[in-house]
């Protein structure tokens, strides 16, 4: 009896294992083809593996399908402003305008907690669902001048981004929405 149950559980570790390899190579295939289709200004900043889509099981354990985050960076400059110990306000480039996708596995299911959670940073939302993968989006920024940056928050009182696509939702490639969708078509 527990050498047949020790082997039912070899065999479903053994399955589980195979289909996330599986759900892997699909999701960094379809990473793959995303950055083929970027447009001249846009390039890929970073790419990680076991990826969950920002503000998805916002403190919450998660053990389930991960995939892959994609940093694409634009050209556009995100500015910070910020105040002084006597009250002046300035503007500095610090980064640049970015969207991170994460191309998931199509069991990956987001948490039902997730509205019960106020606190929780705005989720990457869902932009493509097939029958073999998801991709969900948020547009955000890259810092590019850290040292800059760091010299900023210690002489800083307050700290803003207001040109930040994370707050406005704007991007110098206005059709990402529709153009990364075609570019999955039939994938």
């Amino acid at each position: 009896m527990g050498v047949r149950l020790w082997l039912i559980l070899v065999g479903a570790m053994v399955s589980f294992l195979v289909e996330a390899a599986s759900a892997n190579s699909s999701t960094a295939a379809l990473a793959m083809k995303i950055e083929a289709a970027l447009p001249k200004s846009w390039s890929v900043a970073e790419r990680k593996s076991g990826a969950l889509p920002e503000g998805h099981y916002w403190g919450q354990e998660y053990s389930g399908a991960r995939g892959e985050e994609i940093l694409l960076q634009g050209s556009a400059d995100v500015h910070v402003s910020w105040q002084d110990a006597k009250g002046e306000w300035h503007i500095d480039v610090v980064g640049k305008e970015a969207l991170k996708l994460y191309v998931m596995p199509s069991t990956y299911r987001e948490s039902l907690l997730r509205f019960f959670i106020p606190k929780r940073p705005v989720s990457a939302r869902l932009l493509v669902e097939t029958e073999s993968f998801k991709v969900y989006a948020q547009p955000s920024f890259r810092i590019v001048e850290n040292e800059k940056l760091d010299r900023i928050v210690k002489q800083a009182k307050e700290i803003r981004w207001p040109d930040s696509p994370r707050n406005t939702g704007s991007l110098s490639w206005g059709t990402w929405s529709a153009d990364i969708p075609r570019m999955l078509k039939g994938a």
